[in-house]
């Protein structure tokens, strides 16, 4: 991905009856595109020219997928194409995205979420542990004369806030994929290095402190070690 590489984003003002748009570094929406579906425009084709045919099916496409769940809108449409633009009546947009299957999930992160879940998410806990050793971020955590150790095995990345001398976790757990939580915390990962590009597909925990500690992991998988 070059520093040139912008993305155009244009959305329909229901309010104010307008179409507006906005530039934006790929990197910084990266994220969602990487969960959603994206398909090659019609045109122009790879390195055809761009004329005003290609650039009125172009214009064409973005209002019919804006608006495409709109019929009174379409009436609005007097465009001309020297061939017709599909169209196809776009689906309501699911209000989330899709999460995987429980099963699914499980088998991908390394059926380790259920130890979160056996553990109490391990509320009161104390974390007195953070190291990082290749790709992997570990913290230790004890209760009384118990300790265990978690690994976010192939970590891309993470945000740690408030890591203090007393740690006593509120909740460790794996953010559901598809929930406006997971997209806020897409959001704030944003703004973290990314340490590199996973093979499989990311997952987020939280980590939450009634003292100290908060952080997110993106990571590929977990483990939890008595």
């Amino acid at each position: 991905m070059t520093t040139q590489d912008n993305a155009f984003v244009t959305y329909y003002d229901e309010n104010r009856d307008v179409f507006r748009y906005t530039w934006l570094r790929r990197s910084n929406i990266q994220p969602f595109l990487d969960r959603a579906t994206v398909d090659d425009l019609p045109v122009p084709q790879p390195g055809g020219i761009i004329g005003d045919e290609e650039a009125r099916k172009l214009g064409g496409l973005a209002i019919l997928t804006l608006v495409g769940r709109r019929p009174d809108f379409r009436n609005r449409l007097q465009t001309s194409t020297a061939t017709p633009i599909d169209p196809v009546v776009v689906p309501p947009l699911p209000s989330s995205l899709p999460s995987l299957a429980l099963a699914e999930r499980r088998q991908r992160i390394g059926g380790d979420e259920d130890e979160l879940v056996n553990h109490g998410h391990f509320r009161d806990w104390h974390l007195d542990i953070l190291a990082a050793t290749g790709s992997a971020l570990t913290i230790g955590l004890s209760l009384g004369e118990t300790r265990t150790t978690i690994t976010f095995e192939s970590t891309t990345r993470c945000s740690i806030d408030s890591f203090n001398v007393a740690n006593v976790v509120d909740n460790i757990a794996v953010i559901e994929d598809g929930t406006n939580e997971y997209d806020d915390a897409l959001v704030k990962l944003d703004a973290c290095e990314r340490l590199h590009r996973a093979v499989q597909p990311n997952f987020i925990i939280k980590v939450t402190s009634a003292v100290g500690v908060n952080a997110l992991v993106e990571c590929v998988a977990i483990r939890v070690q008595p």
